[in-house]
């Protein structure tokens, strides 16, 4: 299957759909992703695939997560590794998708009890998720120690800039895009 731009849209709507299992609400989602300028250039611009790719392997990560969670089998799990990695391939933001997953295992899915439980049912549950994600939290490391390693050899990196600017930078930035967003 070929994937371009016009398919994520429906992917989304389609992740969303089995994860909530409501269509409207779910295609509401797929439309504004299709319609929201935000990110246009990784439309317009061939450079910019490789966010498409990123987002192509992550709806499929997400979509074979919501399979692995209703099946459970080894093979469904190895998908959803291999959905990882490519989402990794495309781009190195993809060392997050672990947490989002944990984030899916909250809401929509439901996997994580709530607190009225008990303290020590609630930690145990939390603890089997993370440690269930483990291998993708591994995968996400070394994909971290290239996406840093792999500028330094093209001496991309500036040893000057310390972690201080590095930190200020990312709250300028996530102010920027909420901003753009609306």
């Amino acid at each position: 299957m070929r994937a371009d731009s016009g398919d994520l849209p429906k992917w989304v709507g389609l992740a969303l759909r089995r994860m909530t299992g409501r269509l409207w609400r779910s295609a509401a989602v797929a439309l504004l992703f299709a319609w929201h300028p935000l990110h246009v250039e990784t439309v317009a611009w061939v450079a910019e695939r490789k966010s498409l790719v990123c987002s192509f392997f992550w709806m499929l990560t997400m979509l074979a997560y919501v399979r692995y969670v209703r099946v459970r089998t080894w093979r469904s799990y190895l998908l959803v590794f291999a959905a990882n990695a490519g989402a990794l391939m495309g781009k190195p933001m993809a060392v997050t998708l672990p947490f989002s997953l944990l984030r899916l295992d909250a809401w929509p899915l439901e996997r994580w009890p709530v607190a009225e439980e008990g303290g020590r049912g609630v930690w145990r549950a939390w603890a089997r998720l993370v440690v269930e994600k483990l291998p993708l939290f591994a995968l996400s490391a070394g994909g971290s120690v290239m996406a840093y390693l792999a500028p330094a050899d093209i001496r991309a990196l500036r040893p000057q800039v310390g972690f201080g600017f590095r930190f200020e930078n990312a709250l300028v930035a996530y102010w920027l895009y909420i901003r753009k967003t609306f």
